[in-house]
This record gives C-alpha cells, sequence and structure tokens, in this order.
C-alpha cells in the first residue's frame, strides 16, 4: 500500500452522518488502513452543515496540502468552497482527495474513483491533475454577492426544487438513485416551466424553462447523465436548457436522463461556454451539486485550472 509523501500534509474532513451513519462506522472499521495511506493526518469531523467547509479553511490556513474529503457529494460540496476566499484559492499548491461514502457519489464516477475501502489506496496517489470549478455568483440584495462553488453541476428551476424535496424529506436511506428519481417524479407533478432570461457570450435568450443545468462532471442525480460528454479540464461548462416540456413528456423521457440522450429531445438545447447569467421575474431556486443554495438571479463560470484534484492511481 502506498503511502503519501513526507512532504504532504494531509488532514481527513469527515462528515460520520454521511449514508446514514455509515461514513462514521466505516472510519472506526478502517482507521488503521487509513493511517498507513495516509501517514500522521489530522482527523476533523462535522456535526452539522457548513461545518466541512470552515474547517477545510482551517486546515488550510495550517498548512495541510492534502485534503481528503470523507463523505458523499454534499460533503464533497462543502470542502470545495473551502478551499477559496475572496473569490480566490487559499492555497493553490493543495490538493483534494476524495473518500466516495456517502448516499450521493455521482462526482467519482467522472474521475473513475471506486467506492469505499476500494477507494482508500487512492487517496495517496502522486497522480495530481488540475481541473476545472464552477462558480455561482448570487445578486443578493443591494449590491452584496455571495458566491458558491460547485464540482459537479448547477441546476437551475426544477432542480433547484428536487433538492428542496430531498432536503425536507432527509430520504436519503433509500439510497441515491431512488432518493433522487423519487423526488425528480414528486417534483414534477406540481413544478411548471418559468420564464427564465438567459444571457451566453453570443446570445440572450427568454422564454420558459422547465430547467437550465451548468455541468462541469458527467453524472448528476443519482446517475442522471445530463452532460455525458462534459471534461473537468476544457474550460467550459456543459450547458443544457431544457424548455417548455409537459408533464407527460417530462415522465415519459426520464430513461434518457440516465441514458445520457436528454440533449436529442426537440425541446432541449445543448452548448458549452465559459459564462451565462440566468434572471426571473419569479422565484427560482438554484442547486449547485444537490445542495439547496439560493434563487436567481445569478451568474454562473467556470474557473479553469482552480483545483488540484488527486485521481486514481491508475489514471
Amino acid at each position: 500500500m502506498q503511502a503519501s509523501t513526507p512532504s504532504e500534509r494531509c488532514a481527513l474532513v469527515v462528515n460520520p452522518a454521511a449514508g446514514n451513519g455509515k461514513t462514521g462506522r466505516f472510519l472506526k472499521q478502517f482507521e488503521e488502513e487509513l493511517s498507513q495511506t495516509l501517514g500522521d493526518y489530522r482527523l476533523f469531523e462535522t456535526r452539522g452543515p457548513g461545518e466541512a467547509t470552515a474547517m477545510t479553511k482551517e486546515a488550510l490556513g495550517d498548512g495541510y496540502t492534502r485534503i481528503v474529503c470523507a463523505g458523499g457529494d454534499g460533503t464533497c460540496y462543502e470542502v470545495v468552497n473551502g478551499f477559496f476566499a475572496d473569490g480566490q484559492p487559499i492555497n493553490p499548491c493543495a490538493s483534494l482527495a476524495i473518500l466516495p461514502l456517502g448516499t450521493a457519489n455521482d462526482f467519482r464516477k467522472t474521475v473513475g474513483l471506486p467506492k469505499g475501502r476500494s477507494a482508500i489506496p487512492h487517496l495517496a496517489s502522486p497522480v495530481v491533475r488540475p481541473i476545472d470549478v464552477g462558480r455561482v455568483t448570487f445578486a443578493g440584495e443591494g449590491t452584496e454577492a455571495k458566491a458558491i462553488y460547485f464540482l459537479n453541476a448547477v441546476h437551475i428551476g426544477l432542480g433547484g426544487e428536487v433538492a428542496r424535496r430531498v432536503e425536507a424529506a432527509q430520504r436519503k436511506w433509500l439510497g441515491g438513485f431512488l432518493t433522487f428519481l423519487g423526488a425528480v417524479i414528486a417534483a414534477r407533478f406540481t413544478y411548471r416551466p418559468v420564464s427564465m432570461a438567459v444571457t451566453l457570450p453570443n446570445e440572450s435568450i427568454e422564454a420558459p424553462f422547465l430547467e437550465i443545468i451548468a455541468a462541469n462532471g458527467r453524472y448528476d442525480g443519482g446517475g442522471m447523465r445530463f452532460a455525458p460528454d462534459a471534461k473537468l479540464d476544457d474550460g467550459l461548462l456543459d450547458i443544457v436548457l431544457i424548455g417548455d416540456v409537459g408533464l407527460g413528456a417530462s415522465l415519459w423521457n426520464l430513461p434518457r436522463l440516465y441514458r445520457g440522450t436528454i440533449a436529442r429531445h426537440p425541446k432541449v438545447r445543448h452548448t458549452r461556454t465559459a459564462r451565462m447569467a440566468v434572471a426571473s421575474s419569479g422565484k427560482v431556486l438554484v442547486s449547485p451539486d444537490g445542495e439547496l443554495a439560493g434563487a436567481l438571479p445569478v451568474t454562473v463560470e467556470v474557473l479553469p485550472g482552480a483545483l488540484r484534484l488527486v485521481m486514481p492511481v491508475e489514471s
């Protein structure tokens, strides 16, 4: 088993409640194996929302250079936000390693990282790759703006309502696939397309949209593939604009989301861009990486090569 280099200082940021408590039990069971792999690491255990972000900032401020995130995509989302302050990386030389143990582990599929114990040896991988990070800037009240960072994708519209329902129901014991599929179906029965104004570098569009997605990764929502050809290092976001699709058509075309063929629907458009602005006169929820973060208006942009990601050894 490969241990990290002596120059690396490793911090393990853990959400023990992730995966309905499985993460906490897993780490106790494989504590010795983690020590053999990471060396003398420092453990940070979260106890509530937002703590992973604060703990990551603390670890980076204390000079830790490899941050290991143990949990699901929600924990990873918080950890990634801890890498940035005032719009810049806290330590551009630091790297992120992922130990996928939560309910939803979609991002690891894009990376090619296994789940659970099989991922432990990869935490000390010498293969580190700069990848893009997405940033959502909320207009806020007055001149105040709030920036949120994401690895995988941001959903505007239906996806925001899905995130609200998942957060309220707290039924993640069903697993990522059933949790998000159930929330999508339930939300679609009440949610209707909303008029949104989309500004891209070369055009502006105002029309009813069921959902707008800006994807950095290929998988989302428990295995859905809104952007099957997305790349983590191309300096672009894959934009999926889902128009005024009716209820029946939405349910009939659900399999396309998992097959990665939704862009073939006549009311769906796919494009790539580094920046997009979205606004609406109504309240439209915004969900980066499956989390509920706010409402329109927002600006979505890509930060090329902004994060150093630890890749599987065979990459």
